[in-house]
């Protein structure tokens, strides 16, 4: 069987690859990507590596040719070319990996290209799996930093809840379904979770946990929220504001999800927050020792540099 994971090189799709590779199943995998230079790497441990473009759709379907499966890690603005390609090239399988709950009243900024998307692969003729993942416990890692720096965790999601799942459970997920021996998983609709949803006060404490520092939980409305990021980051405004409908999602309901896909899938149960910001932490924070600075990433109680953070 000949499985292809389209945007290898990006973080999600490279720990996918990794996964499928340690996995040591009888899967050819082929990797496109229009950096491949950036996986000589992988394509040393047994990856086929294939030019693509995805902003040069006529290419993709040379590229995609022989194979059974494709998984499709949402690449935003051009995911029909993908589509298209896949189906001509004779392609059965696509999984997309989309977000929770893409609905037509979902406020999060990405849901109505994955909702299209989504839309766009059922009509296709293919046989497809939608990976709707939630957002990834590591893109809490610079809010953690900035809450250990300043001691204050700073959020517009007020009460609403968000079951964040690393990065690697979705990526051993996207393994399981390009290995799969059968069709089992063929117009499933899976939600990628972590074990529980949790709310900016949770968040605040867990990681005050970790870094042994009092946090406290300082929930701002969406407006004080977007003109802090847009003081402390530099970012376009309208760039924050897409960054805001999370905690907006969030407030709705939009982003609580919590599933059993991740166990379900791999045979394991997904991180907790804590766990992997943890993890996350230590390297920073040794990171920074072989590099001279002390401290947690030198961070310092009252420091509000880069607060907040936004995610995604």
């Amino acid at each position: 069987m000949h499985a292809i994971v389209i945007g290898a090189s990006d973080r999600l799709g490279r720990l996918t690859a990794e996964a499928v590779l340690a996995d040591r199943q009888a899967t050819e995998l082929v990797l496109v990507t229009a950096r491949p230079d950036r996986l000589h790497d992988l394509a040393s441990r047994g990856a086929i590596v294939r030019y693509g473009a995805l902003s040069e759709p006529d290419e993709l379907e040379e590229a995609f040719a022989g194979a059974d499966r494709l998984l499709l890690t949402g690449t935003e603005g051009a995911n029909r070319a993908a589509v298209d390609a896949a189906v001509f090239a004779g392609i059965r399988t696509v999984g997309y990996v989309s977000t929770i709950n893409p609905s037509h009243s979902n406020p999060l900024s990405t849901a109505a290209v994955h909702r299209e998307t989504e839309e766009y692969i059922r009509t296709s003729g293919l046989d497809w799996t939608f990976l709707r993942s939630a957002i990834h416990t590591e893109t809490l890692l610079p809010v953690a930093r900035c809450a250990l720096a300043s001691g204050r965790h700073v959020f517009n999601g007020s009460r609403g809840a968000t079951g964040y799942v690393s990065r690697a459970d979705c990526a051993a997920v996207g393994a399981a379904f390009l290995t799969s021996p059968d069709e089992r998983h063929a117009r499933m609709t899976y939600d990628l979770t972590g074990p529980e949803a949790l709310t900016g006060e949770e968040v605040a404490h867990a990681v005050g946990l970790l870094g042994g520092l009092p946090i406290t939980a300082t929930p701002v409305d969406d407006t004080s929220w977007v003109a802090s990021a847009v003081r402390h980051t530099g970012l376009p405004e309208e760039r924050v504001w897409q960054w805001a409908t999370q905690g907006v999602a969030a407030r709705g309901g939009y982003t609580a999800a919590v599933s059993s896909a991740v166990r379900d899938l791999t045979g394991r149960p997904p991180r907790a927050l804590p766990e992997v910001l943890g993890q996350l932490l230590r390297l920073v924070a040794g990171v920074r020792r072989d590099g001279g600075e002390s401290g947690s990433g030198g961070a310092r109680p009252g420091d509000r540099r880069g607060e907040p953070h936004l995610e995604r």
